[in-house]
């Protein structure tokens, strides 16, 4: 009775012993496990099967060494049961209560799983101008059944002088998602002002005039020209705009688009629909995508605020 009890009691300890190690294990991969998840119930059964899986291993393993050294271990601590019989007994009734505890606990930990996978719809892509793949990808999930387009930017022509090669890759999108009939497009951008006072913050033809940037975007541009003030410089910057915009509106009455942007909004994004957003805020470089349907809503009542109230 003495042996079954201890027995009991040792393999107890050692199920509360995994289930600790486990635990912090689980805690601490919990951030990569969720960016692989595919189904919210689905992965939290799975997760829970593995917990208790492990409690089993190792449960098994530790019997498995009892039972070799059992000849010698066991004895010894028959003679100390036999003399601290009921603290074994309140062990054992300690144990089970916190490997209960510890369930409810890593089973509570799974359930929240739903708002884990939430915040894990959002994640940081790549900083500006690398960031125009990402714009591309958006753009060609554009099919035309009834889809709206809202862009929130800078500069409609976006990456033509940072990142040309792909910013000719999003030219040809926008034309080609402009031609949809059932396609509505929204663009909202800077107004004269704030672009020139804005371009003269980090744009000067005496610092860009020898650059690889500022010889393709010329060649492609304005090829031939003679281009060799500043504020020539910003003019055929915001003159690039221009002409994007007039070819997207000649092919598609759908195109709506203002230079409204009075100040700097906190970000620039570029919304599709309910479903899918890229964007950076305006003070950084850096660019995220997110398919989290709260975030998409703040999204679509700033873009509310700051563009499509004054396009209607």
């Amino acid at each position: 009775m003495i042996k079954k009890l201890i027995y009991n009691a040792l393999s107890i300890i050692n199920t509360i012993l995994a289930s600790i190690v486990y635990f912090f294990d689980y805690t601490s991969i919990l951030p990569d496990v969720f960016q692989h998840v595919a189904n919210d119930y689905v992965s939290s059964v799975v997760i829970l099967i593995l917990v208790f899986a492990t409690i089993y291993l190792q449960w098994d393993r530790v019997k498995l060494v009892l039972i070799q050294i059992r000849g010698k271990v066991v004895p010894y601590i028959e003679n100390i049961a036999r003399k601290f019989h009921g603290v074994i007994a309140l062990a054992n009734v300690l144990a089970l209560l916190i490997i209960l505890i510890l369930s409810v606990f890593i089973f509570l930990s799974v359930n929240s799983h739903k708002e884990l996978t939430q915040l894990m719809a959002t994640k940081y892509v790549a900083s500006f101008p690398d960031d125009t793949r990402y714009i591309l990808e958006l753009l060609k999930k554009v099919n035309g059944m009834d889809d709206t387009l809202t862009i929130i930017v800078d500069y409609p022509a976006y990456g033509s002088y940072s990142n040309l090669e792909k910013y000719s890759k999003i030219e040809e999108l926008l034309i080609r998602v402009s031609t949809q009939d059932k396609a509505r497009i929204n663009v909202c951008y800077y107004e004269h002002g704030l672009a020139i006072r804005d371009l003269r913050e980090y744009r000067s033809i005496q610092e860009d005039s020898g650059s690889k940037e500022f010889k393709q975007w010329r060649d492609k541009f304005y090829p031939g020209a003679t281009i060799s003030t500043d504020e020539q410089f910003y003019n055929a910057l915001l003159k690039v705009d221009t002409q994007l915009l007039s070819r997207m509106k000649s092919v598609d009455s759908n195109v709506r688009e203002r230079a409204i942007i009075l100040e700097k909004p906190p970000i620039f994004l570029w919304l599709l629909n309910d479903d899918y957003a890229v964007f950076s805020f305006s003070s950084g470089s850096n660019t995220f995508e997110t398919t989290d349907s709260n975030l998409i809503s703040a999204f679509k009542h700033l873009a509310s605020e700051i563009c499509l109230k004054h396009l209607d």
